[in-house]
């Protein structure tokens, strides 16, 4: 398994793919600012959580999830724009 340090590259593909659910999901309800911004903010919070109980922050975490949120966000306008073609 190819890693990042100590941190294998899977552990960002979880923040990636939470990052996109979150945004995604959001986006059925809300204006596609808002669900971008919450999946970012849960990234940043989550690694708060690391910072506070195993006092580390990984910044690449914060920057998968980020990437994450604006792929979910991208991929429901996407999917919007497509819907409305059919």
């Amino acid at each position: 398994m190819y890693s990042c340090g100590k941190v294998p590259f899977k552990d960002k593909g979880c923040h990636f793919v939470a990052g996109l659910i979150i945004s995604f999901v959001c986006s059925f309800f809300l204006v596609s600012i808002i669900p971008f911004l919450i999946g970012a903010v849960a990234g940043l919070l989550k690694e708060i959580y690391d910072t506070i109980h195993h006092k580390k922050i990984d910044s690449f975490d914060i920057f998968a999830t980020i990437l994450g949120s604006a792929a979910g966000v991208f991929i429901y306008q996407i999917g919007r724009i497509i819907l409305r073609h059919i």
